[in-house]
């Protein structure tokens, strides 16, 4: 089948090295015994590829740059894309035979992905300026610590302390001269450990990192938590509400 369809040829498999994965009895590692018995096969498969990466693009030049400049980044950007590469490498190929709720067994593939850095140090420095929380708007500064293709696509994201994926910014904003604000509306109202990141459009990856920072829970929250409770215990509102620190630390 892949021979026959264009699209698949783009794609790779490991070798088929586990028996046929349909069709089986249910609850049982007995190929079809019905009266059709289907000969066995191997319907269920996985499929890989790494995907093309694009070319260079036009934004990368700056109003002012002349021929040479022009030459000079996008040659810089195209030696970064060879130089570092996204390697993916299938180390198993199987099939889980001990499963018998469906007809077909499920098939399992493990991949190790290999990413060089391509920089030993930050190519932006950023930086939470002031005190953090849904009260107030906040602004982020930046500076580049060494040149790189920059672009008006670029943007920059608050992340929790601990993420995992680009895509699981809080919010993020565009870059703009040196310094952004960030909307009161956008940042977490319970607040919690951040960090800024600032993501390349062109190199397709983030370039620099703050240093983590503390959003404060919005005050509105700290009112409504410490005037909620009946405060049987007759201490004044302010003891009361240092009493509570524990409630604030749960969230």
């Amino acid at each position: 089948m892949k021979k026959n369809v264009p699209k698949l040829q783009q794609f790779e498999e490991g070798p088929l090295d586990f028996q046929p994965t349909y069709k089986f009895d249910l609850n049982s590692d007995n190929y079809d015994s019905s009266g059709k018995k289907r000969k066995p096969a191997w319907c269920d498969r996985i499929l890989w590829r790494v995907k093309p990466r694009p070319p260079p693009p036009e934004d990368i030049f700056e109003e002012g740059d002349d021929d040479a400049a022009k030459e000079k980044k996008k040659n810089l950007l195209e030696d970064l894309m060879e130089k570092y590469p996204l390697k993916v490498v299938q180390d198993s190929y199987t099939s889980s035979m001990e499963y018998g709720v469906s007809d077909h067994k499920p098939v399992i593939g493990m991949f190790r992905l290999e990413l060089r850095k391509m920089y030993d140090i930050p190519l932006v420095r950023l930086h939470a300026e002031g005190d953090w929380s849904a009260d107030l708007d906040a602004m982020v500064t930046y500076s580049p610590l060494q040149p790189f293709p920059s672009s008006a696509w670029d943007w920059i994201g608050l992340y929790k302390v601990g993420f995992r994926s680009i895509s699981d910014y809080i919010t993020y904003t565009w870059v703009k001269d040196d310094q952004v604000y960030v909307s009161k509306e956008e940042i977490p109202v319970v607040g919690g450990d951040c960090v800024l990141c600032y993501y390349s459009s062109n190199l397709q990856c983030i370039v620099g990192i703050s240093e983590p920072f503390k959003v404060s829970i919005l005050t509105y929250i700290i009112c409504f938590l410490c005037n909620s409770q009946l405060r049987p215990c007759g201490l004044p509102f302010y003891q009361h509400a240092l009493s509570e620190c524990s409630v604030l630390d749960a969230l």
